[in-house]
């Protein structure tokens, strides 16, 4: 059983809690980063529904790559962004478990734009793939 630190137990020159607690705990600086998101879902349906809608974009591509492609953007809307979106409002709420799903899924969002910004040619969502890989590292 894991021994549980009380919150009033802080450093006495840093005012931090002692190493080992967890990271997200409520306060401030998670609650920001889980309010954040919110946008990320945003640019996430911009960066996600512009492979399926303009054909463009996978133009340099085989025919299995560039479906494989659609259909990896197509899902993120209709599984991935309901995930998140529900689990930062259920860790706002304090569970433990859907702070495990939000992280997960933060992770899940880096392995694909990290393959759709090396794997695919250089295109129009370089850009987008990569900024949304970067804001998903940086929350998890």
């Amino acid at each position: 059983m894991r021994r549980m630190i009380p919150h009033s137990i802080r450093c006495k020159h840093t005012g931090r809690r002692p190493f080992g607690e967890s990271y997200m705990n409520n306060n401030e600086h998670s609650r920001w980063t889980l309010w954040l998101s919110f946008p990320l879902v945003i640019i996430l349906a911009m960066a996600s529904c512009r492979g399926p809608i303009l054909r463009s974009v996978y133009a340099d591509e085989t025919r299995s790559q560039a479906a494989l492609s659609i259909g990896g953007n197509a899902g993120i809307p209709v599984l991935i962004m309901p995930v998140l979106v529900i689990a930062a409002i259920l860790v706002l709420r304090g569970s433990r478990t859907a702070q495990l799903v939000w992280v997960g899924t933060l992770v899940y969002l880096v392995c694909d734009f990290l393959g759709n910004a090396l794997a695919i040619h250089f295109n129009s969502m370089f850009i987008g793939c990569c900024g949304v890989m970067g804001l998903c590292a940086s929350f998890s």
